[in-house]
């Protein structure tokens, strides 16, 4: 197994072993952003902020032997956002896109690129696609392109997000004159970002999207191709977009399973969900059940990737790591137990006073924190160092409203974690 991660200002990382101890190396340094794995390890590609992007090879060890960079020549650091995203064909990696504004790129020749050390943009060797997007700006800013997904099956269909709500689809991407068609998005409120795309791996007209801004309608799901979405919100959703606020969403995913059911997993402010059925017929009836509560827990879930072939689901979070399971294999690693502290909380629903009673094996420094459901901290309260033994803490809940929070006890000594749903009733 070979992984990439980018880490906001602490560069990008490779994990070039199964072994869960084994250390990451640093070949690039700077704000990590988007990364890319060969299927052969023959190379990488990493990128940092404001789209300087790199092809690289790395040594056993995860040292660069050579590097390549491969940004457009012409463009400066003013033409991206911050995190700039790229996407390389799951069928033809020689076929890398690159959104730039309202316009696609095309490099058709990725895989052969020689590794010589320049790192001078490159030029002549992007093709400017025939077309770009009409979304209307949002007034003085600029709409543009800021998420991207390509098809496996069938090959060269994109799907582009943009930051004013819209979806655009494109057809006979790898062409010289692709058709692009934006779907119908026309229901969403203006000023909703489209921040992540999965395309289903057998129906590249079955597409799930996720929306990042909070009191707006944030999933959607098409089975035609984008002609016409639903909305599958469903639990992570309010009926409204007034009042409190549902999770942000921050990534998706589509997994096929053995029987050819799906799995479908949404990231999200407050921890990762996880669905077997979308319902379409009405906005709130998908059930979508937490994954991980004793582990991931209410962190920020930023990215999913998903490795078709056996299952294996990875998602990064926003400061508290990388996480990985396997949801279909006959051969599954064997996995460390879960590293949970013992904890619950009492009386459940609450008025002004939440109890939490957790039991430490050895010693260890507590923390306790209070999130609510938008994922935002809104106590934190350190207990210092336990010895072995069961304790029990009263939260004062005065002052927060009614609705649905969560209960984090970090043991800080040993990395273990606990996370339980409250609600909150006056």
């Amino acid at each position: 197994k070979r992984m990439m991660i980018g880490l906001q200002d602490n560069g990008n990382y490779v994990s070039l072993s199964d072994n869960q101890q084994q250390q990451w190396q640093l070949p690039v340094n700077g704000d990590g952003a988007f990364g890319y794995v060969s299927p052969n390890n023959d190379f990488y590609v990493t990128s940092i902020q404001q789209g300087r992007i790199v092809k690289i090879k790395v040594d056993d060890r995860g040292n660069i032997v050579r590097r390549r960079r491969i940004d457009p020549a012409g463009k400066t650091t003013n033409d991206y956002v911050f995190i700039h995203p790229f996407a390389i064909d799951p069928n033809n990696e020689n076929l890398m896109y690159l959104p730039i504004g309202k316009r696609m790129y095309r490099l058709n020749n990725l895989a052969d690129i020689a590794l010589n050390n320049n790192y001078d943009q490159l030029a002549n060797e992007w093709a400017d696609l025939n077309d770009s997007i009409t979304t209307p700006n949002l007034g003085t800013a600029a709409a543009f392109i800021n998420c991207i997904a390509i098809s496996k099956k069938p090959a060269n269909v994109v799907y582009v997000g943009t930051s004013n709500k819209e979806i655009w689809r494109i057809d006979n991407a790898h062409a010289a004159n692709p058709v692009w068609t934006k779907t119908s998005t026309a229901f969403l409120s203006d000023n909703a970002n489209v921040n992540y795309i999965a395309i289903d791996p057998d129906d590249a007209n079955k597409v799930l999207v996720g929306y990042s801004n909070y009191k707006v309608q944030s999933l959607v799901y098409t089975t035609n191709g984008g002609q016409k979405w639903n909305r599958v919100g469903g639990t992570l959703e309010l009926a409204t977009n007034i009042g409190d606020a549902p999770p942000s969403i921050r990534s998706v995913g589509i997994l096929k399973m053995d029987d050819g059911s799906r799995n479908y997993f949404v990231g999200t402010s407050v921890g990762l969900y996880r669905t077997s059925m979308l319902d379409t017929t009405t906005m709130l009836a998908t059930i979508w059940e937490q994954e991980s509560p004793n582990l991931i827990g209410a962190n920020v879930v930023t990215d999913i990737k998903i490795r078709q072939s056996d299952g294996y689901v990875a998602i990064g979070t926003h400061g508290n790591g990388v996480f990985e399971s396997y949801y279909r294999s006959a051969q599954n690693p064997a996995t460390s137990p879960l590293q949970v502290i013992a904890a619950t909380t009492f009386p459940n629903p609450a008025t002004d006073i939440i109890n939490v009673s957790f039991t430490t094996a050895d010693d260890a420094n507590i923390e306790i924190e209070l999130y609510n459901i938008s994922g935002q901290r809104i106590q934190n309260i350190d207990y210092g160092l336990h010895t072995k033994g069961q304790f029990q803490y009263a939260i004062n809940l005065n002052g927060l409203r009614s609705g649905i929070y969560f209960v984090a006890v970090h043991d800080g000594t040993n990395n273990r974690n606990s996370l339980q749903k409250i609600v909150i009733q006056h």
